[in-house]
């Protein structure tokens, strides 16, 4: 999900570091709770878009 006023470059440095996980070590309530993250995190991106959208003048606080 890109935002049309941020310049995507691909020589910037990324600031996030990965953590690999071995989804074999978890047992299924772990599974379970990272699928459920990763839906809430998707949901929360599309509203933020959505809001982001609506009007830049709108106090979202």
């Amino acid at each position: 999900m890109t935002s049309n006023n941020v310049p995507q470059s691909s020589d910037k440095t990324q600031k996030t570091e990965r953590l690999d996980v071995n989804l074999t070590d978890l047992d299924n309530n772990d599974k379970e709770n990272i699928d459920q993250h990763i839906i809430l995190v998707q949901k929360v991106k599309a509203k933020g878009k959505k809001a982001h959208n609506i009007s830049k003048n709108v106090d979202l606080n």
